[in-house]
């Protein structure tokens, strides 16, 4: 029965919903702006992105999987700073995790702290419930 859950849970990319407008968002924000995903998954991840035509509005996707590290370890939020040589005040961090925020903070980028369902009242971070919010 685990492998049947694992399997479904790898490469069924259509038991995923995306949130309402994600796609006009990045969409809109890729016309401006160079889109960087650094996210903590699996590599399956990528078809996901992929199914639901959002993998294409992104200049890279780092994958934590991909490089045996997770956002926790500081050291992956490096990856995109070398890789596109961001200064400080060049780049937005968006998370739903202050945890991850705090890290972004530490290596001088800026940040946003994302709450598409609208449950939280208050926050160290500025709060954001979409992307068009930016």
């Amino acid at each position: 029965m685990a492998h049947v859950v694992a399997h479904d849970r790898t490469y069924n990319v259509h038991k995923y919903l995306m949130y309402d407008n994600v796609l006009d968002e990045l969409k809109k924000l890729s016309q401006k702006y160079t889109l960087i995903l650094l996210s903590d998954n699996w590599p399956c991840a990528i078809d996901i992105l992929k199914a639901y035509k959002i993998y294409d509005y992104f200049d890279k996707v780092y994958i934590s999987s991909i490089y045996g590290v997770e956002k926790k370890d500081k050291v992956f939020f490096d990856l995109p700073i070398k890789d596109f040589h961001i200064q400080s005040g060049e780049a937005v961090f968006i998370d739903d995790s202050e945890f991850n925020l705090d890290i972004a903070q530490e290596k001088n980028l800026d940040v946003l702290l994302m709450d598409r369902g609208k449950k939280l009242i208050n926050s160290k971070y500025k709060i954001i419930n979409n992307l068009f919010d930016l």
